[in-house]
């Protein structure tokens, strides 16, 4: 599987502080998994009283991360 990060992702990550090594463990190793529109998924995991949520839209082997954010439970 081949991980990329659209412009988007890199700059909301960086403002948000979020680790990219962070996306790639719910990528990886989600909790959760939500199918959304236009082909997307939601990959959601827990990290204390936070849901780190990461969309990606994939293709064949390759997903693209669109944006990730933290909500909380």
């Amino acid at each position: 599987m081949k991980i990329e990060f659209s412009k988007h992702a890199e700059e909301r990550i960086k403002s948000r502080k979020i680790s990219k090594i962070r996306v790639i463990e719910v990528i990886k190793n989600p909790n959760n998994v939500i199918i959304s529109f236009r082909f997307r998924q939601l990959l959601q995991r827990t990290y204390n009283d936070k849901i780190l949520e990461v969309v990606t839209k994939v293709e064949g082997e390759k997903v693209t991360v669109i944006t990730a954010y933290y909500f909380v439970k």
